[in-house]
């Protein structure tokens, strides 16, 4: 299992951090990638919508490649989560 932290930021900031991260300054066009916010009464959010073909996945002057990569910034058009999102992904310690 993987989780993943995500922080809401501003659009300059998530750029920045696409830069340190991944060496790109952008801040990627947003796209439907879940909700990222925490359910009432849940220790945790849950991410059920999310998936892979949701996320950026080019490399060019206006978008980002994120696949693979443990941290960056990505734009969610959610209506649960709308705007820019610092992530980490945060590998799980539970052993199967």
């Amino acid at each position: 299992m993987v989780q993943l932290a995500v922080l809401n930021v501003v659009s300059s900031v998530c750029a920045e951090i696409n830069n340190r991260a991944n060496g790109q300054a952008i801040a990627p066009a947003q796209a439907a990638l879940g909700n990222f916010a925490v359910p009432a009464g849940s220790a945790q959010g849950t991410l059920a919508s999310t998936t892979n073909a949701g996320w950026p996945s080019q490399n060019n002057a206006t978008s980002l490649n994120l696949y693979g990569r443990l941290v960056g910034c990505v734009g969610n058009s959610n209506a649960g989560s709308t705007g820019y999102y610092f992530y980490e992904v945060i590998p799980s310690t539970a052993t199967s």
